[in-house]
């Protein structure tokens, strides 16, 4: 799903941990930044699908597409 720009424009909020040089290698070879933004991005989708199936009686989402 596409964000809208306003969303693209804003300045980010910067994410920082401590890693063992192991570690980042590993997060490098997944992707590094487009990697941890496609998890988080899933994460939050996947969230919200399950909060609107709880509060839709578990209905399929293609009925917001196709009413």
């Amino acid at each position: 799903m596409p964000r809208q720009k306003s969303e693209l424009t804003k300045s980010g909020k910067t994410v920082g941990i401590r890693v063992t040089q192991s570690e980042y290698e590993e997060y490098m070879k997944l992707g590094g930044s487009k990697w941890i933004r496609k998890l988080l991005q899933d994460s939050r989708d996947k969230q919200f699908l399950n909060n609107w199936r709880e509060a839709n009686g578990k209905q399929d989402i293609n009925c917001i597409k196709n009413p």
